[in-house]
C-alpha cells in the first residue's frame, strides 16, 4: 500500500513521505552525475592514450620508411666496403642447400669418364683432383 494514496495518513506524514522521495531522487542523482564524471574522466584519459598512440605509430611508420629508403642489401654493402679498401669483388656466398653432396672416388671416376667436352673434363679433373688420384 503507497503511503501517499493511503487516506489514513494526514497531511503532514504526505508532506514528510513527499520529502522522503525527493530525497532519495536527489541522491539518485548525485550517484548519477558522480557516475557520469567518473565515465567522463576515463574517456578523456582514454582519448589522451589513444592520440599518443596515434602519434607513436605515425612517429614508427616515418621511421621505417626512413630505413626502408636507406637500407642496403648486405652483399651490396659488402662489395662497397671492398671496393673501398681496393680489393677484388666477393663471391656470393652458397646457401647450405645447394652445396654438392659428397661423392664417392667411384662416381666421380664415372662422371669423369662420361665428360666428352676436353675443357669440361680439365676443369672436374682439375676441381676432384685429390679425389680422382687418391691424395
Amino acid at each position: 500500500m503507497n503511503p501517499e494514496h493511503s487516506e489514513t495518513l494526514s497531511p503532514e506524514d504526505r508532506a514528510i513521505a513527499s520529502e522522503a522521495k525527493a530525497v532519495a531522487a536527489e541522491s539518485a542523482l548525485a550517484e548519477a552525475v558522480a557516475s557520469l564524471e567518473k565515465s567522463k574522466a576515463s574517456l578523456e584519459e582514454t582519448s589522451a592514450n589513444l592520440a599518443a598512440a596515434v602519434a607513436e605509430r605515425d612517429t614508427l611508420a616515418a621511421k621505417v620508411a626512413e630505413l626502408e629508403t636507406a637500407k642496403v642489401d648486405a652483399n651490396e654493402q659488402a662489395a662497397k666496403i671492398v671496393a673501398a679498401a681496393g680489393l677484388p669483388a666477393p663471391v656470393a656466398a652458397t646457401p647450405a642447400a645447394a652445396v654438392e653432396a659428397p661423392r664417392s672416388r667411384d662416381e666421380l671416376l664415372a662422371e669423369f669418364r662420361s665428360i666428352d667436352d676436353p675443357k669440361a673434363k680439365a676443369e672436374f679433373y682439375n676441381r676432384f683432383e685429390r679425389i680422382l688420384v687418391g691424395r
